[in-house]
Order: structure tokens, then C-alpha cells, then sequence
């Protein structure tokens, strides 16, 4: 069983190591890497490519 009890103001270099033990652990992707980057830009191209294709079918019909 774990205990537990509450923090005084004692414990401040305690308390700072527990809130920047895990700081990189974001609970999921980073927004900044690149390889996530490059699969939303491939997918942003490939809507806007679908779109100008169906507009220019629409407006030259052949």
C-alpha cells in the first residue's frame, strides 16, 4: 500500500523534481515533429488536390 501525506512548505525541491520528473511525457504526439508535420501537409495536398480536380471537371466538363 502506498501512503501518502501532505507536502510543507518544507519540500520545495521535492515537490519541483516531482512536476519536471516526466516534462517530456506530453501524452501523445508532438505537434513539432517533423514526421508528423509531413504526413499533415501530404494530407492537406491530397484534399486540395481532390477539390481543384472535382472544380476543374466542373467548370471545363470534357
Amino acid at each position: 500500500m502506498i501512503t501518502t501525506r501532505l507536502a510543507t512548505s518544507s519540500d520545495p525541491d521535492a515537490i519541483s523534481a516531482l512536476l519536471t520528473a516526466n516534462s517530456g511525457d506530453r501524452g501523445g504526439m508532438s505537434l513539432r515533429s517533423t514526421p508528423a508535420l509531413l504526413w499533415l501537409a501530404l494530407l492537406v495536398d491530397a484534399v486540395a488536390l481532390v477539390f481543384v480536380r472535382r472544380a476543374l471537371k466542373w467548370r471545363y466538363p470534357i
